[in-house]
């Protein structure tokens, strides 16, 4: 169920097109579109999936980089080194909405001149 996550990368199917800009694209189909069931049983039965273009993404690696750098970071804030430890110290808090304000991004608030 990444389909979405890894989207328009060089792994995916299909190849990459260029747009009157110059920008780069790649069709991304969704398993349930009309356009993946006719072409893995020649026939549809239900319009759920999509069928589009998304912009080109590059390699898998740089995403999966991104994913491996944000579990990382979360795993250092809990002081965790790995998913077992993070699980052997995991201890879920209610937060209040106050308090979920509160560390979000302050920067995102702020009226610039």
């Amino acid at each position: 169920m990444l389909g979405s996550l890894l989207a328009g990368t060089s792994q995916t199917p299909g190849n990459i097109m260029t747009g009157a800009s110059g920008k780069k694209y790649k069709a991304y189909r969704g398993m349930a579109s009309k356009e993946a069931q006719y072409d893995w049983r020649g026939r549809h039965s239900s319009n759920e999936g999509i069928s589009t273009t998304v912009p080109y993404r590059g390699n898998v690696i740089e995403i999966l980089s991104d994913l491996i750098k944000g579990i990382k970071s979360g795993l250092s804030y809990s002081g965790a080194k790995d998913i077992y430890e993070l699980q052997a110290k995991a201890e879920f808090i209610l937060q209040t909405p106050a308090g979920q304000a509160e560390s979000s991004t302050h920067i995102l608030g702020k009226k610039h001149a």
